[in-house]
């Protein structure tokens, strides 16, 4: 149905058999409308998201691969609001990065690191997210707060968090720590900067 293929037939034939739910035809409903018209899909969607899983996850899905990033924000909050899962602060968190950044941004990552439930794949690219925002406003014992976290998540962490955080090591004049890091996870050297 995400493709626009109207496979509603034989699902219907299966709700009424009761093998699959009926709301597992209203979402391939949604889905149809929205793949013709993102619009026209978007009402049935935000309803059926409320109680679906899957249908919060195309929703906010849909919404950012039409660039509507603050929309899928705002959708996700409304979520979380409504269901209490850590999950929507997540997709808040990132659909306002992907937004731009900015204050939102920065509020709604810190909130959703303070969710215990989050991976750390995930944790690890809004904490990096705070580093980068802070080191950009020169708050630079912030970006070691944050990127230490970051290297402390993974055994083996990417090469540009652990030369994001001897950045802001060394623009606190603390060299020798720097070059600790360095030594402890031998980044590789990729361009001059």
């Amino acid at each position: 149905a995400a493709e626009g293929i109207d496979v509603r037939q034989g699902l219907d034939d299966l709700a009424v058999l009761s093998i699959i739910p009926d709301r597992v035809v209203a979402l391939v409903t949604a889905l149809l409308a929205a793949h013709g018209d993102l619009d026209a899909g978007l009402p049935l969607l935000r309803e059926l998201a409320k109680t679906d899983a899957s249908a919060a996850q195309y929703l906010i899905g849909l919404l950012r691969e039409a660039d509507r990033h603050q929309e899928a924000a705002d959708v996700a909050a409304s979520l979380f609001e409504i269901t209490g899962s850590g999950l929507y602060l997540l997709y808040q968190a990132n659909c306002l990065i992907d937004a731009g950044g900015g204050p939102a941004a920065v509020n709604a990552a810190e909130v959703a690191i303070a969710n215990t439930t989050i991976r750390p794949v995930e944790r690890g690219r809004l904490l990096t997210f705070l580093g980068a925002t802070a080191a950009d406003q020169e708050d630079w014992a912030t970006a070691e707060r944050y990127l230490a976290q970051v290297l402390d998540l993974f055994d083996r962490p990417m090469d540009s968090a652990v030369w994001s955080l001897v950045v802001a090591l060394t623009n606190q004049g603390r060299v020798k720590k720097a070059a600790k890091t360095i030594a402890k996870y031998r980044p590789v050297v990729r361009s001059r900067d």
